[in-house]
């Protein structure tokens, strides 16, 4: 592990982020905000600033709440995925083919 991933667990683990996280699940009424679900015992506080670099400031400034929302794990995943593939892979066609081929498979498979 190195300094910064210590630094970052340091962070997750001290008072000041675990009353963060709390603020915000009950602002949020333990409500997943991508599924509308209740967050379950896995959920995470999804950081909408992104940085390749991860540095300290950009994990730890919990000085804008808006940049924060409670989501559950696969949800969490789920996001960073598409995210990734949103820069990847052409922007706005990349989800215009997503949204496409889920449609299209709820479709097919009637559900």
């Amino acid at each position: 592990m190195n300094d910064i991933q210590k630094k970052k667990r340091d962070f997750r683990t001290s008072k000041i982020w675990k009353q963060f996280r709390k603020t915000k699940m009950n602002e949020q009424n333990g409500i997943c905000f991508l599924s509308g679900r209740k967050l379950t015992g896995r959920w995470n506080l999804h950081h909408r600033l992104h940085s390749t670099a991860y540095a300290e400031e950009h994990y730890s400034d919990i000085s804008k709440p808006e940049n924060y929302i409670a989501i559950n794990q696969m949800q969490h995943d789920l996001l960073h995925s598409i995210i990734r593939g949103y820069v990847k892979y052409g922007r706005e066609e990349y989800l215009k083919r997503l949204i496409d081929e889920v449609h299209y498979e709820v479709e097919l498979n009637d559900l």
